[in-house]
């Protein structure tokens, strides 16, 4: 009897085993708008928008990489969603749906459930998204990514209000457009980006992201050096090309980060990464 009663005890142990563990998990929803955020789409721009749209070959270096990271933490449960202001319809067919399901198979994005846009005249559509992620997600930690080209600052700045006291909220802006204004006549024809909030962070390239998740806990120290070690030399061999398509690239010819402010303090393996950040953002 003992022994049988050891083997039953042994087998609800290992069964159990796994849930118990998968149960530890962080509950973690990783958020994430696509063009100009991981994908080069030069938003602000109508021709570049337009030429750029059924482009599928051109992320933003090492975003698709730094997703991974994030999945790959044994103390994470990680969930990923993709939700873009991107029209689902054009003209009645499937045009954007299909160009970014194939953009983020193509670039070995990290599986998710992808949002895109129903109606052209929703304004809505991004904030009543991620409110319904969270009634069916119930996750602890939010890391939202967006970019500053379009009105993800001030969407994500009204998640953060309405969900940062029950749940930890971190927002990660791509820098990628200028917010200065002259409010001279010629003003009215410049691209001009949204300037940021107290609770947002700006990037220029994924390793100041990964830099502040290693900081906040949420990526380990090897998990951030093996990214580092495998992104960094990619970036800084980049040179510019005179177009913006078929490669990853981190800085394209429309980028204008003089907005960016390095927070981090001095570290000594990104010394030559700040300074071309400095040369591209000047």
């Amino acid at each position: 009897m003992k022994t049988k009663i050891t083997s039953i005890a042994l087998v609800a142990a290992l069964t159990l085993a796994p849930a118990m563990s998968w149960a530890g998990k962080k509950r973690v929803l990783l958020v994430s708008d696509i063009d100009d955020t991981i994908k080069v789409s030069h938003i602000l721009n109508w021709s570049g928008k337009l030429t750029r749209a059924a482009n599928i070959t051109t992320p933003f270096r090492g975003m698709s990489e730094l997703f991974h990271t994030l999945k790959q933490q044994n103390h994470l449960d990680v969930r990923v969603a993709y939700v873009s202001n991107a029209p689902e319809r054009i003209a009645g067919m499937p045009l954007m749906d299909v160009s970014h399901r194939s953009f983020l198979s193509m670039n070995q994005f990290p599986y998710g459930d992808m949002f895109l846009r129903a109606d052209l005249k929703d304004e809505n559509h991004k904030i009543r998204t991620l409110r319904q992620l969270m009634k069916e997600q119930e996750p602890e930690v939010v890391i939202l990514f967006g970019d500053n080209g379009e009105k993800d600052p001030q969407i994500y700045r009204l998640f953060f209000r309405e969900f940062s006291s029950d749940t930890r909220v971190i927002t990660f802006i791509h820098q990628l457009y200028s917010s200065d204004r002259t409010f001279q006549l010629w003003d009215l024809m410049l691209e001009r980006g949204s300037k940021l909030h107290a609770d947002q962070i700006g990037y220029v390239t994924p390793i100041e992201v990964a830099l502040e998740l290693k900081r906040q806990q949420i990526i380990g120290d090897r998990s951030y050096r093996k990214f580092v070690n495998t992104i960094l030399p990619q970036i800084l061999r980049e040179t510019w090309i005179g177009w913006d398509g078929f490669t990853p690239m981190t800085f394209p010819q429309y980028k204008k980060c003089t907005d960016f402010r390095w927070q981090w303090g001095r570290v000594d393996e990104l010394l030559e990464l700040r300074k071309k950040i400095s040369r591209v953002c000047r």
